[in-house]
């Protein structure tokens, strides 16, 4: 190993083992976490802020980095590997009917597919039966990568939660998914429009030391079930700004792993780099959401909601947007994450059309991947 001093940090690749190895999804639960660390000495000695985790803009506009640091490189005689995915919200959306193309289930597989993702995130259009899924699976030669759940758990009773996930576990077990990404709705304003991003709840002290010991306890079922959580932080949710998140991850336990998704912690003025380092033990699963900071700046958030900046168009995918994926995802790498990047990238299908969308996010990826040291797999439905 070396030991480097990093200001502006590189690029990086993608890919993992397939999900649909019963080896691979074993160890998550036992582990709480679906990836391999390698820590060997990562000493990081964080100052505040990186000068370029902002694409195309001078050293003048200090945001959403980690700082120079002094990192232990780890030497890679043996590739980090990963695999890429996408998710559905890039065609149709959940929430914002005018963000949805009239594209078949079949056709976003296939578009994403041919684009070379190998994995496909759930949404609305996916059966809830494994006998029916399988083989549109492996007709489109993908397998299924995640999916989210409206958790309540920051108000709902456990056991309310419990048997709303218990036929998604038994789903996502079927099929050798490697999660399930927990995502809380309770008090959340980011499905209602009328709510301007400046009303987002805000937890107690106590109330969110109560929340994370909640969550902890739901993670650690979910995994002696068969099914590892991993929770996403979401702009207009209890869980939003880096305090926010720091704050959680200081109360909760290793039995619920996170999701770092860049592009909403970016929104939220979150330091990437900083997230990444302090939390990289815990991290499980990766959304590879780039952001258009021309537009989240323009953002009046007494007055326009979550769902008002994502039909301006805040979210795009890497190599579109205003994020360093290079230095995102080298840091990954630092810290020896191993595991699924996952495109999530909602916008108008129709001005910037998803297929297209598809194959400049995996361009930039595999550019900074390879850059990073990432074997990316490109097997996608296994040969069994």
């Amino acid at each position: 190993m070396w030991v480097i001093e990093v200001g502006a940090a590189p690029h990086l690749p993608a890919g993992i083992l397939s999900p649909y190895r019963d080896g691979e999804r074993d160890a998550v639960t036992t582990a709480f976490a679906n990836h391999r660390r390698r820590k060997k000495d990562a000493e990081v000695a964080a100052r505040p802020l990186l000068p370029v985790t902002i694409r195309g803009e001078g050293a003048g506009r200090r945001m959403r980095g980690g700082g120079n640091q002094r990192i232990t490189v780890l030497d890679r005689s043996d590739d980090l590997k990963a695999k890429l995915g996408m998710s559905p919200i890039a065609w149709w959306n959940d929430d914002l009917a005018e963000l949805s193309d009239d594209v078949s289930l079949d056709e976003c597989l296939r578009q994403s597919r041919s684009a070379g993702f190998t994995g496909m995130e759930m949404g609305r259009r996916f059966p809830n039966d494994p006998e029916i899924m399988l083989p549109i699976l492996k007709a489109a030669d993908v397998t299924l990568c995640g999916g989210w759940f409206s958790g309540t758990l920051v108000d709902g009773e456990m056991a309310d939660n419990k048997d709303r996930i218990q036929p998604m576990i038994d789903l996502f077990k079927a099929v050798n998914a490697p999660c399930i990404v927990y995502g809380e709705v309770g008090r959340s304003i980011q499905g209602d429009r009328s709510k301007p991003l400046a009303t987002k709840p805000k937890l107690s002290d106590d109330e969110m030391k109560a929340y994370a010991k909640r969550l902890t306890e739901f993670g650690e079922w979910c995994a002696e079930q068969g099914m590892p959580l991993s929770y996403h932080h979401h702009m207009a949710a209890v869980v939003e700004t880096e305090p926010e998140l720091d704050a959680f991850m200081r109360y909760s336990g290793a039995g619920i792993p996170l999701l770092l998704d860049a592009g909403h912690l970016a929104f939220a003025g979150g330091d990437v780099l900083r997230a990444i380092d302090n939390h990289h033990t815990r991290i499980s699963h990766v959304h590879v959401k780039d952001v258009r900071m021309e537009v989240i700046d323009r953002l009046d958030r007494s007055k326009q909601s979550f769902l008002d900046a994502v039909a301006l168009g805040a979210f795009t995918v890497p190599g579109d947007g205003s994020l360093d994926f290079g230095a995102i995802v080298q840091r990954f790498a630092d810290h020896g994450y191993e595991g699924w990047f996952v495109v999530e990238a909602e916008q108008d299908p129709k001005k910037n059309p998803p297929l297209r969308m598809a194959q400049v996010g995996y361009k930039e990826l595999m550019r900074v991947m390879t850059a990073a040291g990432y074997t990316v797999e490109t097997q996608g439905f296994p040969n069994v």
